[in-house]
């Protein structure tokens, strides 16, 4: 990250520790002109939109732990914190599940170390999962001594659990970039798809990866992360089609009022990293005028905005018509720094859009050309 960047979300405190050395310390919300990225590497690309808008931008430190939890199994999450004032605006700790606590108007960590606990849900999801902490509050906020203790209750299958709407993916199906089986049972590394054709990730998987958002999530090595502040899934159908629209997180639970989604890779692929000709096709229901950003974890050290070709964006028209376009990866990293992540859509609204309308996801493929 460029210089005005390095530790800007926190930094390890040790005049406030609760257990040990230090705590994790989280700044307030900071505001930034373009003069204080000028003369840095960012200056051009993050930032070049500050200097045309002339106004300031206010920066949420946040910061993100991956984890490794066993599928189907429940956790308790326990940690310390404390405030220097009232927050009167959200300070968030959330965990796998779409659980989270949020700090605003709490008086009983002010100056004061408290500890909170969080049960954390099974979740039907293997590899890596996400704590994340986000200050949108102009106070300082601590944590300590966080600690993740596995429970002995598990979560049994019931016969009706497929006709539930649950935001977890149905399926994860990790299976070698670099082979594809076949009915003969040998195993192929031939790519046999034309020049041009986009891959299919149930029968090719050495050339993509994807999700397909049906009655339940399917996915193939990769993954939506869990709902958190900034966005969650809900199933919807439209165009005689079913798939599941980014929506805001409900206020109560934390949300921001954010329409976001992140998605990483489920294995690490290092022959991806790096390299470009890394493309993005995503399969949408346009269902109220507004815009789909698209930003990717990038090797040059920065998130990354991907266009469609020929776009400065991709607008949304509104029209009621399932869509597909396709976004290209510069240079991706796919090192999960994209908010725990390894890219993210960002549903961004006109003033005219219907506020019950969100765009609707039904397929994304990521394959290399």
């Amino acid at each position: 990250a460029p210089a005005p960047l390095l530790g800007l979300d926190g930094e390890l405190d040790s005049s406030n520790p609760k257990e040990g050395k230090y705590s994790l310390k989280l700044r307030g919300r900071m505001t930034f002109h373009y003069r204080d990225f000028e003369g840095t590497a960012v200056a051009d690309w993050d930032a070049s939109w500050l200097k045309q808008s002339k106004k300031p931008a206010i920066w949420f430190p946040e910061i993100t732990q991956r984890i490794i939890l066993n599928p189907n199994t429940a956790y308790e999450l326990s940690f310390w914190a404390k405030t220097d004032a009232v927050a009167k605006d959200n300070i968030t700790f959330e965990a796998p599940g779409g659980v989270s606590i949020n700090f605003k108007d709490d008086q009983d960590c002010v100056n004061q170390w408290k500890n909170y606990k969080l049960a954390i849900p099974p979740v039907n999801v293997e590899g890596a999962q996400i704590i994340r902490v986000k200050n949108c509050s102009d106070q300082t906020f601590w944590v300590d001594d966080i600690k993740i203790t596995r429970k002995e209750i598990k979560l049994e299958a019931k016969a009706d659990d497929s006709k539930k709407e649950s935001f977890q993916p149905a399926s994860v199906n990790p299976m070698p970039l670099a082979e594809k089986a076949v009915s003969s049972g040998t195993v192929s590394t031939e790519n046999t798809r034309q020049a041009g054709e986009i891959p299919d990730f149930e029968k090719s998987p050495q050339d993509a990866i994807g999700i397909l958002f049906d009655e339940e999530i399917r996915t193939f090595n990769l993954i939506p992360l869990p709902p958190n502040v900034e966005g969650s899934l809900e199933k919807r159908n439209a165009g005689n089609k079913t798939g599941w629209a980014i929506v805001p997180t409900p206020k109560e639970k934390g949300g921001n009022g954010a329409e976001m989604m992140y998605f990483t890779v489920f294995n690490d692929f290092p022959s991806w990293k790096g390299i470009s000709g890394i493309k993005v096709e995503v399969e949408y229901f346009d269902a109220t005028p507004g815009a789909l950003v698209f930003r990717y974890d990038s090797t040059e050290d920065s998130i990354w905005m991907a266009m469609p070709p020929e776009e400065t964006g991709l607008v949304l028209k509104g029209d009621k018509v399932w869509k597909k376009t396709v976004f290209s990866l510069a240079s991706p990293a796919f090192k999960k720094r994209c908010n725990g992540g390894d890219f993210r859509f960002d549903f961004s609204r006109n003033k005219d859009s219907d506020p019950k309308e969100n765009v609707i996801l039904k397929k994304i493929t990521v394959f290399k050309e």
